[in-house]
Formats: structure tokens, C-alpha cells, sequence
């Protein structure tokens, strides 16, 4: 048998010379912890696709700290960072996708039902989307791979939200546009990489409206080998029919920042370092790390073991559970009389309540939430009317949520829906989907037993009547206020009889 012959380094092309190790430690440089540099710096994965780095000098071969991972690790290391985005990303879900425009008694397109059940073989629609909005609150990116093709002479459509820490964009054109995601393992794996590796990817992007369609898609030739380009879905084979695969890259624009997005809580990314550190530095004063809390020196003819079991014995009769006060004991030739014990003093100047405060609000303003969302932990909210918590939430659908539900309107759902109908052949660009807020209370007592609720539904009354709000407007706001269904809405607004201006007559009398 003739032995493997091992590839000369030589032979070996892209951007690396030799095998380097890669660390995914987090490194906080005091005077640059947001490591913004507008350098024209580039990377190759294997197979040599060229990648945009994610902060050029962090994310490629020279160094190589991932700020991808930076910004995972700053979220799972503050308690208030990481319930903020778990509360943004459930109140932005709220219940779901449905399709706004449906009259009443309607049914949505079989294969629309079939796809919100089933979006790729293992999740529902609203998982994917959970995962959407999950990652941009995240990192302020979002990679979605959408993959169409057929299986025993059916057509799907299968959409998957592609991990970020996978992910890059393509090397930008002559026109500064990059016009392809880059996947392969490569970005997050640590230790020494072959670069003939297969685990690598290059995916177009989707462009809506006309054009050269093919030009957005790339084909899975190794589909032929019964793999169906396991690479990036591990989907089953499918019979020798290449699957084709697009790309939708979502992204929380940052101005005088190209091509990526941030997320909007990285400025307050040195507090969640605070709040986790203070958190630290109190559980090491309790193990009492290197904070003794006597010196008992016993003095006479010991031998060193019998002073070792000594300090046995006190450290266990005397010392409790997470070694506060633990003391030292030391021996002396001396005599006998002066052995003596000396206290230390343990205590350390410092308010960490107040620092974990402050910290914490800080968190809280840059993710555009409040208090109130997370639980809030203080006499006064509990005090807080409903009415009052229905306003903010309101205010936070207006600033917050609805912003990302356009976006992920325009950017995802209008391209999903113009490649469903021409993949599919459904209409799905005739719907109107949308993602439904959640109720914060049950909003239907709020309209019958308070006196905000009966004034607010009595104005939009007065503005059907008049003529100066169409009813189904006045709908929409009542369904999103009150949480009215379309039942509800129907019999109060269309039994309106709107007021016509009264017409001005005229008799001539002779």
C-alpha cells in the first residue's frame, strides 16, 4: 500500500502561508473596545473564496479574534444584555405571522398554510423567524439561505437562518457591492485549518423586481453524487436534481459602516463587562480568594506536622461553608505563652450595587427597551397602572418593533413571496403578511371597564361617523389596541352610518 504523501505548504494558495492558530478569546482593549478600523483588509476562506472580515484586523488570518464571537460572549456574560434581547425578541414575534389583508371567512393558499407549518423540514415559519429576529438583536445581522428544488417530482421551497458565526459576506465589486454570502465552518474553528477542506460555500444574494434571475442562483452539482450539497442544508438526496440555493443578507445599517450591520446595544458593550466583572469580583471576595481572615501563631516546640494537623483541626472546627475567614497557622519555637491570634480585616471599599445599577441602565438604553419589559424590580413599577405599561408597550411597537417588522417585510417576505410564485406558482405577492404584536393584558376589558379604553374607542367612533377615518382603519387600530377580533371590529364599525355635510339650500321666493 502506498503511504499518503503529505501536501507540501508550498503548494497551498490564498492569503496563508502556514498553519496558524486561531482563539476565540475575547481580549477587551481599553482604548479601542469597539474595533472600528476603515482599512481595505480582506480574507480567504478555504477553497479561496474572498471574504470581508467583520472589523478588518479581528476577523482574518492576522489575528484572527472574532468579534462575531466577542459579541456573543458580551451578551451570554451580562444577565440584563441577554434578557433584553430574549424580551425584544418575544414581544417582536408576539404571535406570529398572518396575513393582515384576508377578508373575513377567507382561507389562505393551501401551500402558504403547508409553508408556516413546515418552512424546512425541521421548523415552523415563526421558529424561523424567531431565529431572524433573535440574530439581529444579536449581532445586527442576520444570513438567511432560502433553497428550492424538487423531490419525487414535487417542488419545495425550504428557508433556513444560517448561523452568524458561520457566515461572511463576498469580497464587494467595482461598485463597493458585495453580491454573495460566504459559509464554511472555517470562521469559527479553532486550531490549525486545511485549506482544500470542502466545507465551504459561496452563495448570490437575491435581487428582487426584473433581471437575470439564474445570476442569483447557485446549483448543487454535487447533487448528481446522491449528496444534494450536504455542505450547507444536509437535506436528503434528491434523485440526481440539482438544488438551487439563494441568499438574503439582513442588516442593522450603521452609519459610516459598510456592507455589515451593528447591533444597537454595542455602545453599552463595556457595561456588560462591568456588570459581569462586579458579579465576579463579589464571588471571589466570598471564596475568599487570597483574603485571609486571622494569623493564629502557635509558638512552642511543634514539630511542622503537628502544626499542620493543628491548622487542620481549626480551619475545620472553625472555618464554614465558602471559606469566609479562613485562617493561617503558622509555628514558632518560641515559648508556649505567646501564642497569640490576629484578625485581618476583609472588608473592600465600593458600592457594586450602585456600579451594577448604573450598568444596568445603561444596557437597558442602548436596546431601546424599558424596565418594565424585564421584570422590573423596584416598588414603583409594580405601582404602575395597566394603562400606563400599555402606553410604553405601545410606544415600543411604534419605536422599536414595528421598524423591525418593516424591514423584515421588505427585505425577507416580499423576496420569499416573488420566489414562491415564480418557484411555486402561487400569488403569495397578493398577500399583505405581517407580524402580529401580542397583547400585553387582555385589552377587551380595557375598552368596556376603563375610562381611558371607552374614550379612546368612543373617539374612533366619532371618526367613522364623521367620515374622517375609514373603517378599516379604524379596524386595524382597534384590533392593535383593544386586541378586538375581526368579528368584534365588524359589528361596531360597519354598523356606523356615516354623517354626510349637511347640503345648503336655497329658496328664491318672489
Amino acid at each position: 500500500m502506498t503511504p499518503r504523501k503529505k501536501k507540501d505548504k508550498a503548494t497551498v494558495t490564498g492569503a496563508m502561508t502556514a498553519a496558524q492558530d486561531v482563539t476565540a478569546e475575547v481580549v477587551l482593549d481599553p482604548h479601542n473596545p469597539i474595533p472600528l478600523e476603515l482599512e481595505n483588509v480582506f480574507g480567504f476562506s478555504p477553497g479561496g473564496n474572498k471574504f470581508i472580515p467583520f472589523f478588518a484586523g479581528t476577523d482574518c488570518f492576522y489575528g484572527f479574534n472574532n468579534f462575531f464571537v466577542n459579541i456573543l460572549q458580551a451578551r451570554t456574560q451580562s444577565t440584563t444584555q441577554n434578557s433584553c434581547i430574549i424580551s425584544k425578541t418575544n414581544y417582536t414575534l408576539g404571535d406570529g405571522v398572518y396575513i393582515a389583508n384576508l377578508k373575513q371567512g377567507q382561507q389562505p393558499d393551501p401551500q402558504w398554510q403547508a409553508f408556516v407549518k413546515r418552512a424546512n423540514p425541521k421548523e415552523t415559519f415563526n421558529k424561523v423567524l424567531r431565529k431572524v429576529i433573535d440574530q439581529y438583536y444579536t449581532f445586527g445581522n442576520c444570513p438567511i439561505e432560502i433553497v428550492k428544488g424538487v423531490v419525487a417530482g414535487k417542488k419545495f421551497l425550504h428557508v433556513y437562518v444560517k448561523n452568524q458565526l458561520d457566515c461572511r459576506k463576498s469580497w464587494p465589486d467595482e461598485n463597493n457591492e458585495s453580491n454573495a454570502m460566504v459559509i464554511s465552518r472555517f470562521f469559527r474553528k479553532k486550531g490549525v485549518y486545511n485549506l482544500t477542506e470542502k466545507f465551504n460555500i459561496r452563495i448570490p444574494f437575491y435581487e428582487s423586481g426584473p433581471g437575470l434571475k439564474k445570476l442569483c442562483w447557485l446549483s448543487d452539482t454535487e447533487a448528481k453524487g446522491g449528496t444534494d450539497g450536504a455542505i450547507s442544508t444536509g437535506m436528503a438526496p434528491t434523485g440526481g436534481i440539482p438544488v438551487q440555493r439563494t441568499a438574503i443578507w439582513i442588516s442593522n445599517e450603521y452609519a459610516g459602516y459598510d456592507h455589515y450591520g451593528l447591533p444597537s446595544w454595542l455602545p453599552s458593550k463595556i457595561f456588560g463587562m462591568i456588570e459581569f466583572d462586579a458579579a465576579h469580583n463579589n464571588l471571589d471576595n466570598m471564596n475568599n480568594n487570597m483574603s485571609p481572615g486571622g494569623l493564629l501563631t502557635l509558638q512552642g516546640s511543634l514539630s511542622d506536622a503537628e502544626v499542620l494537623r493543628q491548622a487542620k483541626i481549626i480551619n475545620k472546627r472553625y472555618t464554614g461553608k465558602g471559606k469566609i475567614g479562613r485562617t493561617m497557622v503558622i509555628g514558632s519555637e518560641e515559648s508556649i505563652e505567646n501564642s497569640k491570634y490576629t484578625p485581618l480585616s476583609t472588608i473592600k471599599d465600593g458600592n457594586y450595587v450602585t456600579l451594577d445599577d448604573k450598568a444596568e441602565s445603561k444596557i437597558i438604553q442602548s436596546n431601546e427597551w424599558d424596565q418594565a419589559f424585564l421584570g422590573g424590580h423596584d416598588g414603583a413599577s409594580k405601582a404602575k397602572s395597566g394603562s400606563y405599561l400599555n402606553e410604553l408597550y405601545q410606544q415600543k411597537i411604534k419605536t422599536v418593533i414595528k421598524p423591525l417588522h418593516r424591514k423584515i417585510k421588505d427585505e425577507f417576505f416580499d423576496p420569499l413571496c416573488e420566489i414562491a410564485d415564480e418557484w411555486l406558482g402561487t400569488n403569495w405577492r397578493t398577500y399583505d403578511i405581517d407580524i402580529q404584536c401580542s397583547n400585553l393584558f387582555d385589552d377587551t376589558t380595557e375598552a368596556s371597564t376603563t375610562v381611558n379604553g371607552l374614550n379612546a374607542l368612543y373617539a374612533l367612533i366619532d371618526k367613522v361617523s364623521s367620515g374622517a377615518l375609514p373603517v378599516p382603519n379604524a379596524m386595524a387600530i382597534a384590533k392593535l389596541r383593544f386586541g378586538m377580533t375581526y368579528e368584534e371590529c365588524t359589528e361596531i364599525f360597519n354598523g356606523i352610518i356615516v354623517q354626510a355635510e349637511p347640503k345648503i339650500t336655497t329658496t328664491i321666493t318672489e
